[in-house]
């Protein structure tokens, strides 16, 4: 119903990372069935959270600003070689429960609170291992290497999200902001 209330207009749908949310699948499957099919496309973006919202934000920009769906699509496109994520769970049940731990192993690591870091495959449709830290700041210490590594600089966005977690969130911040002092954070 959403698309097809679009009318005569040209749809761009920016979806999350395939294989990490259902959301790409339902919206093809979604386009497909539409009336107005030939007018859809979806991309998948092939990111998490943070990256996506700044690709939706900078394809809306442009398309308010008049920018053709090909220069559109070529900014997303471009946006896609840049972004890189990682989560960090607050416990390891979330690792056991996806198969990426076996029980001991996750239980071993909730017992002397160690911190996982997650990081999506090169493909972007599954989260890997990044390290594990024996503290939060540990992580985000690492956190902070991988994102110097890969080029961050001034100029650049970095997107702090939590799921109810907001005191981890702003450490986490405050933390980076150490390191990346000329990022805009959000």
């Amino acid at each position: 119903a959403m698309y097809e209330s679009c009318g005569e207009d040209e749809v761009l749908n920016l979806s999350m990372a395939d294989g990490l949310s259902g959301t790409y699948s339902t919206a093809v499957a979604a386009a497909q069935n539409a009336e107005n099919a030939d007018r859809i496309e979806v991309i998948n973006t092939g990111t998490l959270c943070g990256p996506h919202r700044y690709m939706v934000e900078a394809a809306a920009k442009l398309a308010n600003a008049g920018a053709t769906l090909a220069e559109v699509k070529a900014k997303v496109h471009a946006l896609m070689e840049t972004d890189l994520s990682f989560l960090i769970p607050s416990d390891f049940d979330y690792l056991r429960r996806g198969g990426r731990l076996s029980p001991l192993v996750s239980l071993v690591g909730k017992t002397i609170k160690l911190a996982p870091v997650l990081t999506q495959s090169k493909d972007g449709r599954q989260l890997v291992l990044s390290t594990v830290s024996r503290s939060f700041k540990l992580a985000i210490k690492h956190v902070a290497k991988e994102l110097k590594e890969w080029g961050v600089e001034k100029g650049w966005r970095i997107y702090v999200v939590h799921a109810a977690a907001p005191g981890l969130a702003e450490a986490a911040k405050a933390q980076l902001k150490e390191t990346f002092e000329h990022v805009t954070f959000e």
